[in-house]
């Protein structure tokens, strides 16, 4: 038989051990004690607790604000550095390229054009703001770039085929004999405007193509000037060689700079073997002196214009052809 645990305490007014009995009183003082103690805790936990976990929920956010902030830095000083890298990217354009190939200057209104980027967000950061719309900016600027850049290298293309294009080198090796300008005609006796140059030349000399083009007419006694070759370079620019002796080239022929293409003679209205050569633009007879900038050092070119400027150009006669051939040497 089990019998139920007695609990005993010591009495010290009997000095003896004593069994212990169950009090209501004490067991109540016990619970509200103990409900006390509860209640006490729960209080701490509900208004002590929430304000430490606030305060280590600050400490990260400064934390993480403290990190952003220096990520921004280094994203702001990246972005400084492009924008100056782009702002000297528009100066070199204005001044150098778009001049050469003649392209207005991006203006200052363009450049500076406000760019709107997305719609306002409410929970974005203000410097995260500021970073994105300098972004924005910076992608706009590259973008009229580049479409500048692409103009500009189709205009250089466009510029490079015209260069090569245009009538710049002497189409014989020979002396000037008559420049641009009024004169009296050798057979005539007329005082009139002189289209072109003349260079005196044995019959057989070669006759070059002075620039790049399509033979537009190889015709004999065209005005006077037998055996003559009209050169069609674009742009404008025309060059005919005439008197001539003999072509080599047909209509339609794509002749390169400096192709021969006939030799010099003195067929049609003239008084001696020499070559009469023109160029015109627009349709417009121009003084070929000019246009001699690629085969002639400067010595040679300063004798040519000399020549060109004289007040009285030489007529062109057999006597004067012959002095001509005669002194007649090697260009530098």
């Amino acid at each position: 038989m089990l019998l139920r645990n007695k609990v005993y305490y010591y009495n010290p007014e009997s000095c003896s051990f004593e069994e212990a009995r169950f009090s209501w009183n004490r067991f109540f003082l016990r619970t509200v004690l103990l409900a006390g103690i509860v209640v006490f805790v729960g209080f701490l936990s509900y208004s002590i607790f929430p304000y430490l976990f606030d305060e280590a929920k600050a400490a990260h956010s400064r934390l993480e604000s403290e990190v952003l902030d220096s990520k921004m830095s280094v994203l702001r000083e990246k972005i400084d550095i492009y924008e100056r890298q782009v702002n000297e990217l528009l100066m070199r354009d204005n001044r150098i390229y778009l001049p050469i190939v003649g392209e207005k200057e991006i203006s200052k209104s363009t450049w500076l054009a406000p760019k709107g980027g997305a719609a306002k967000n409410k929970y974005e950061l203000p410097q995260v703001r500021e970073m994105r719309d300098r972004i924005d900016r910076l992608h706009f600027r590259i973008k009229i770039l580049g479409l500048s850049y692409s103009n500009v290298i189709t205009k250089a293309s466009n510029k490079e085929e015209e260069i090569r294009n245009i009538p710049s080198i002497l189409p014989v090796n020979a002396v000037m004999i008559s420049g641009f300008g009024f004169r009296t005609h050798p057979i005539t006796g007329v005082q009139k405007h002189h289209d072109g140059i003349d260079f005196a030349c044995q019959t057989g000399t070669p006759i070059y193509a002075s620039g790049r083009g399509i033979v537009e007419d190889a015709t004999y006694n065209e005005n006077g000037y037998g055996i003559c070759i009209n050169i069609d370079h674009g742009n404008g620019y025309r060059s005919k060689y005439a008197h001539l002796s003999k072509m080599l080239v047909k209509e339609g022929k794509m002749v390169d700079r400096g192709e021969l293409i006939g030799y010099s003679g003195s067929t049609g209205l003239s008084s001696g073997p020499h070559l009469h050569y023109e160029i015109s633009f627009e349709n417009v007879k121009i003084d070929p002196i000019d246009f001699f900038y690629q085969d002639l050092s400067p010595t040679h070119y300063r004798n040519l214009v000399a020549q060109a400027e004289a007040a009285n150009p030489v007529e062109i006669t057999i006597d004067n052809i012959k002095n001509m051939l005669i002194d007649n040497t090697p260009m530098d």
